[in-house]
């Protein structure tokens, strides 16, 4: 055979079909340069007479909606906190921060997009900040913590001091070549997501079991159990103490939007633990609550989590965040959690908010946000 025809078999067809492959899939399916991650979560709360099925999308960093970073137009907001903002029992619009987005426009404030990232504790959410290379142009930074601060804190919780600044390890192929081919072909991005997402199977097959929340709650309980009393300590423990990162990880917040001339928001987190005397739960409430969490310790003592020490830790967390904003240019302090109306049907536990709960936590912040993003 010619030289010249097994150079067009060998090189020039294969190449030829390769970028009309590439060209349908940038045309047709594009993808992102990082994924999406889909999450079908199972609850059964029959304690609560709710059957609770939700699929989540996520950004592979954890943004919701997974779509956000698409949406540069309008007013853009991003929200921060902990696992009621992180909302793994709500899809997006039934979120506290889904609900402001649809209020907010409804008050005729023009195209509103709101993101947000959060679970555990406010240094998780301003490490995964200072590691995001293009938010794009933000109008508002609201900031909701409380009692995540606090609850799920053992007894071998030590302060770090630095940690609410270190940056997370960025998701990108390990090697700057793969790294270029990644920003330019569809084919090997496509390739890389799959590798990408083998990992996330491991947490579907977690999430996604039947009543995982339940389990988790009951896991929960026990290790309560152990830890003993100090869980009632820690707000007020000089040295090792929780109000101590929060404060670190909000000034972290605080001098990232700063530096970008972002307004920043901080709202104190509405629970049941906000009010000095708890409201009366209900027996089938009772059973996936904190508040009236108690188990047997090793030495066959009861343990509860004491709902005023709660309390005055979130209270301690406003005042310091009041003292922090009191020195932005563009910050303020909304003292929800004094004001929120403590009821059951605004929570399907005391960490997480059901769908009335946020629709609640989303009307009481719509006259404040508006006020800023009017600025």
């Amino acid at each position: 055979m010619n030289p010249s025809k097994i150079l067009v078999f060998v090189l020039v067809i294969p190449l030829a079909l390769f970028l009309i492959l590439e060209a349908a899939l940038w045309l047709l399916f594009p993808s992102p340069l990082l994924p999406s991650i889909r999450l079908k979560l199972s609850n059964s709360f029959s304690d609560h007479g709710l059957e609770n099925t939700v699929t989540i999308v996520q950004h592979a960093t954890g943004l919701r909606p997974a779509n956000w970073l698409e949406q540069p137009s309008g007013r853009r907001i991003l929200a921060l906190g902990g696992e009621d903002t992180g909302s793994l029992l709500q899809e997006d619009s039934d979120t506290w921060w889904g609900q402001l987005e649809r209020q907010l426009e409804a008050a005729e404030l023009g195209e509103v997009s709101v993101g947000a990232f959060g679970g555990g504790a406010l240094s998780n959410a301003s490490r995964w900040l200072v590691s995001q290379e293009d938010l794009g142009e933000l109008d508002l930074l609201i900031v909701l913590a409380g009692s995540d601060e606090f609850l799920g804190r053992g007894a071998e919780y030590r302060y770090e001091a630095g940690l609410a600044s270190r940056k997370t390890p960025p998701i990108r192929p390990k090697n700057a070549l793969m790294k270029s081919v990644v920003g330019y072909s569809q084919l090997a991005r496509k390739l890389w997501h799959g590798r990408l997402l083998q990992g996330q199977e491991q947490r579907q097959r977690e999430l996604g079991q039947d009543d995982y929340f339940k389990k988790r709650f009951q896991a929960q309980r026990n290790v309560y159990g152990q830890i003993g009393g100090s869980i009632g300590a820690l707000p007020v423990k000089e040295g090792e103490n929780p109000v101590k990162e929060f404060e670190e990880a909000l000034a972290v917040i605080v001098k990232w939007a700063g530096a970008r001339g972002v307004p920043v928001l901080f709202v104190s987190e509405p629970s049941p633990h906000s009010a000095v005397v708890p409201f009366a739960l209900s027996q089938r409430f009772r059973q996936f609550a904190f508040l009236e969490m108690a188990a047997e310790g090793k030495e066959g003592t009861v343990v509860k989590v004491d709902p005023a020490v709660i309390a005055q830790g979130i209270s301690e967390l406003t005042r310091r965040a009041q003292a922090l904003l009191a020195g932005a240019a563009n910050g303020k302090v909304s003292d929800l959690a004094a004001e929120f109306p403590i009821e059951k049907d605004h929570f399907f536990d005391d960490i997480y908010f059901s769908d009335l709960g946020s629709q609640k936590v989303a009307s009481e912040l719509v006259p404040v946000v508006a006020e800023m993003l009017s600025r």
